[in-house]
């Protein structure tokens, strides 16, 4: 592996989550360190709850432990750690009462609902697609098109059967509800020839497993209670509706359940002789190959797999030209500048974050620019009139889109007296 990758993944700048909970780096790692720890134990205490065997364990602990989505969401996102932590103490609620599953459920919805839309004030889709203001619009719109194409009008009332803002709001609950079985996001999200950027939750030979563990599971060989299954089950729908993040953040309920039912059918495959074992055998070790090969591309390039938006701050703040000018207008394009200012620098009293356009910014003097070069013309453009480009960098990925990859810092050139 990598040493300085390593060394670059543990020094990474913190996500936009944890940047309003800490106030300096020595915060960052402890922040980190009691997110993974805590998300182990409640990990750990929940298989433990549920699997009956010493090798079945061994496997949840493989599956799950050595997933990348294990790893960022202590890594760098700790209110999903927090919400996720919640979901295991209900369930630990419901495995201790052994009754009130639906009251527990109901908790559990209403505290992720509540944490998403009113302490992180994060868009709520499945609330959205409710929305009876939104269906209207759509039912409006669909009979606009209909009138527009010249055609033999079915009847208002009839048409008012299908088109109406109550069963179009449904339907798109009812989406929502279904993305959850996303199963290119939950087996297949590996480094591919297309350069698709995903976070790993199982590796593709795991789906085989999965596969055997679901025939089993159907011929009544395996089992798992009823209570396990419509708890995570529920959570993990809801979880997913009602989060507006990247994909492997919001199906993680989901991911858990699977190790679950994997663990369990794979020990009882393992538990076999025959052709079975052998594919079972065979598919561990392909996932072994997987998490050594994804850990290794890792430490290679972390800032392909992580998010490049703390990336950018961290390496503007650190822009040694910030040091010789005595204001410094930032375009401001995620709306944190402030906050990592805080953890950079002692200076921020003399940076003024601003919108991302700076073109009217032009005619400053004494000022130093910083921003996308799409902030300051068309990236197309070679060059910018009265202005010289005195430091850049380029980030891996397009965060800014439209705005393109490369970030300048750019002063005043006054033009010659004629």
């Amino acid at each position: 592996m990598n040493v300085s990758g390593i060394r670059e993944i543990l020094l990474y700048p913190p996500s936009f989550d944890q940047i309003s909970l800490i106030g300096n780096m020595w915060q960052l790692w402890l922040l980190r360190a009691f997110s993974l720890c805590l998300l182990f134990l409640v990990l750990e205490n929940t298989a433990r709850l549920i699997l009956k065997t010493s090798r079945s364990i061994w496997i949840f602990r493989f599956l799950v432990y050595l997933s990348g989505a294990f790893f960022i969401l202590g890594f760098s996102y700790p209110w999903d750690c927090l919400k996720f932590i919640l979901v295991c103490l209900l369930f630990f609620g419901v495995m201790k009462t052994k009754k009130f599953l639906w009251g527990y459920i109901i908790i559990g919805i209403i505290i992720l609902v509540g944490i998403n839309q009113y302490l992180l004030k994060l868009n709520v889709p499945v609330i959205n697609d409710l929305s009876i203001t939104d269906a209207q619009k759509e039912v409006t719109l669909r009979f606009y098109r209909e009138r527009q194409m010249n055609t033999e009008a079915i009847p208002t009332v009839i048409r008012r059967i299908a088109y109406n803002k109550y069963s179009l709001a449904l339907k798109k609950g009812v989406e929502d509800v279904f993305r959850v079985a996303d199963v290119e996001s939950l087996f297949f999200q590996e480094v591919h020839p297309l350069g698709q950027k995903s976070i790993v939750l199982f590796y593709y030979p795991t789906f085989g497993l999965f596969i055997l563990s679901l025939w089993f599971m159907i011929q009544g060989r395996i089992s798992i209670t009823k209570e396990i299954l419509i708890f995570w089950g529920v959570m993990a729908v809801v979880y997913f509706s009602i989060s507006d993040m990247d994909a492997y953040r919001k199906l993680f309920p989901t991911f858990i359940l699977l190790s679950i039912i994997i663990a369990v059918g794979t020990d009882k495959v393992l538990s076999s002789w025959g052709v079975l074992k052998k594919i079972a055998i065979l598919a561990l070790v392909l996932n072994a190959y997987g998490v050594v090969a994804n850990a290794v591309d890792w430490t290679r390039r972390p800032d392909f797999w992580l998010d490049n938006r703390p990336l950018f701050y961290r390496n503007v703040f650190q822009m040694k030209s910030l040091n010789y000018f005595p204001m410094v207008v930032l375009a401001d394009m995620f709306g944190r500048g402030e906050k990592y200012c805080h953890l950079y620098r002692n200076d921020c009293q003399k940076f003024e974050f601003a919108e991302n356009d700076l073109r009217g910014r032009l005619i400053d003097k004494d000022n130093l620019l910083v921003g996308f070069w799409g902030s300051f013309a068309n990236i197309t453009t070679a060059s910018i009139d009265h202005r010289k480009v005195i430091e850049s960098f380029t980030l891996r990925d397009n965060i800014a889109n439209g705005f393109s990859t490369n970030v300048v810092a750019i002063e005043k050139i006054l033009p010659l007296k004629p």
